[in-house]
């Protein structure tokens, strides 16, 4: 069963090919109150489940409008993961980024969508968001 976050990453990933840095705001909801590391972490331990389950792929973007995505193969997705340099956007850093500086980005499987679609812990998770967030109006 996958976690809140692991939820949220896989929604990310259906919309578009998303950068590394954004699963760290989303792996955890208590992010805000977490260190950057301590986010990091957070989101290499979702993206690599996310992964290993076959919900998700790598890819290698040349920018983050992904314009051009190259699948990263299976063997070196550990590194790209454990890379931390692979979790900061260019606006976090003080380093621009460059054109030929790649990013490394999740898109979902087709294992994914389907388990997005059907898996029971999805749905209520869904709805309980639904629900919190409309007895607030």
């Amino acid at each position: 069963m996958l976690t809140h976050g692991q939820i949220d990453i896989l929604f990310s990933a259906s919309e578009d090919c998303t950068p590394l840095w954004e699963a760290k705001w989303e792996a955890a909801p208590e992010s805000q109150r977490l260190s950057d590391a301590q986010r990091i972490q957070r989101g290499q331990e979702a993206i690599r489940r996310l992964l290993a389950d076959g919900l998700i792929a790598l890819y290698r973007c040349r920018s983050w409008q992904h314009t051009q995505e190259m699948p990263v193969p299976p063997e070196e997705w550990e590194g790209v993961v454990a890379d931390v340099s692979n979790w900061r956007s260019s606006m976090e850093d003080d380093e621009a980024e460059t054109v030929s500086q790649a990013i490394f980005c999740f898109f979902i499987t087709d294992k994914g969508k389907d388990y997005y679609i059907h898996a029971p812990e999805v749905t209520a998770y869904h709805q309980t968001k639904w629900y919190s967030a409309h007895s607030r109006m």
